[in-house]
């Protein structure tokens, strides 16, 4: 069986199956391997740098090898200090020689040389007379006046002036004339008072389960961390370990692309006012002095679209795109002619024709028409001046042929 159709005749060098194939790229040469930065990605071998990557190895072992004596172990070698009281008492002798432990032994005081007599009641210095200590009272009196009444108002405004020692209590008078401002600070209350007060605050903060709301969830701070650490939330950057930075919240990340105040649709639109949008004053009307002509409402201004008025010329230019009248209207568009479609129009059916031009015609269609039954119709049909349309003479000819 014949396929239908034509098959395509692809080159070699076509189609998809070629553009998929790629060409295996040439490898680097050995000599210049090692200068490529790719050579030194290659798993399990050793970085080099390519001054060292031609340089032959040495044979091991390399390095120094440690001693170890078997036996030896980590616990053994920290743990030196001695486990029984005999062991310590030859360690602490051993310690004797230094100064600092004979100047300062632990759990003693430093020892400077001095002997201190052990008598408790032993008194140091030397003693002096003291006959005259209570020849001047009045150095006493005056370090502390016993006499002295703490609830005397007068003393108690010279404290408050040098050492602001107010009473538990006490208002602060600050010798505002009160009565200026009509304010008795006996009874007034300053500062905001509450609408609604809120009692209990400092009970409430440690024991939030009394505010009447949901009790407390004690969940695992492991996973919470986690979740504030790598969850998304709706609305915020994501977390990404930065801290807080204290930025702004209306704060953008990136490089902005508009560099310099360039030119866009709201300069190409202009920023106007609402009165510079409104229509032009002299929009329909003219505002010159001189030139308002005062017409009734229903006149037109301005030429028509159809000019009818005008003789159409004979030979009409391609500029002239005037409508004196004679195009065809939407009537003609929805049910043109019948030979429309040979390019005659109806102006050639209305157009005046002589006798001869009009049985020229008949004769060209091939009319079943004598040359009585001819001249019978175009008398019927013509005007006073011997003319007659041909849409005149096929009428009247319909007309003989139905009698």
């Amino acid at each position: 069986m014949i396929a239908a159709g034509r098959k395509n005749v692809r080159g070699p060098q076509e189609g998809s199956e070629f553009c998929l194939k790629f060409e295996e790229r040439p490898q680097t040469p050995p000599e210049l391997k090692r200068f490529r930065s790719s050579s030194n990605l290659v798993p399990g071998e050793v970085l080099q740098h390519y001054g060292l990557a031609n340089d032959k190895i040495p044979s091991g072992p390399y390095g120094v090898k440690n001693s170890y004596k078997p036996g030896e172990s980590c616990e053994a070698s920290m743990n030196v200090y001695p486990t029984s009281k005999t062991l310590q008492w030859k360690l602490e002798r051993a310690d004797d020689i230094y100064k600092s432990t004979k100047t300062e032994p632990l759990g003693k005081s430093m020892t400077r040389g001095h002997k201190i007599p052990l008598e408790p009641d032993h008194s140091y210095g030397i003693h002096v007379g003291a006959e005259g200590k209570n020849r001047n009272p009045e150095s006493g009196l005056l370090i502390n006046p016993s006499t002295v009444e703490t609830n005397d108002p007068e003393h108690h405004n010279m404290y408050v002036m040098t050492h602001q020692d107010f009473l538990p209590g006490e208002q602060r008078s600050r010798n505002y004339d009160w009565n200026a401002a009509g304010v008795d600070p006996k009874k007034n209350v300053f500062g905001i008072k509450d609408l609604e007060p809120y009692y209990d605050g400092v009970a409430k903060s440690i024991n939030p389960n009394l505010n009447g709301s949901a009790k407390t969830k004690i969940v695992n701070k492991l996973v919470e961390e986690f979740k504030d650490q790598h969850a998304e939330k709706l609305g915020t950057a994501k977390n990404l370990g930065a801290r807080d930075q204290r930025l702004p919240k209306d704060h953008t990340y990136g490089l902005s692309s508009q560099k310099f105040e360039e030119w866009g649709v709201f300069k190409l639109l202009g920023s106007y006012t609402k009165d510079e949008q409104l229509p032009d004053a002299d929009l329909g009307k003219s505002i010159k002095p001189g030139f308002r002509n005062i017409a009734p409402e229903d006149k037109v201004f301005g030429a028509p679209t159809v000019r009818s008025y005008i003789p159409a010329p004979k030979t009409r230019s391609v500029a002239d795109n005037n409508n004196y009248g004679d195009e065809p209207n939407t009537m003609t568009l929805l049910y043109p002619s019948n030979g429309a479609e040979r390019g005659i129009t109806e102006e050639d059916f209305l157009l005046l024709r002589s006798k001869d031009s009009i049985k020229a015609l008949m004769a060209a269609v091939k009319a079943k028409l004598s040359d009585a039954e001819f001249d019978k119709i175009y008398e019927t049909a013509s005007n006073s001046n011997g003319q007659c349309s041909l849409s005149n003479f096929l009428h009247a000819k319909d007309n003989a042929t139905l009698k």
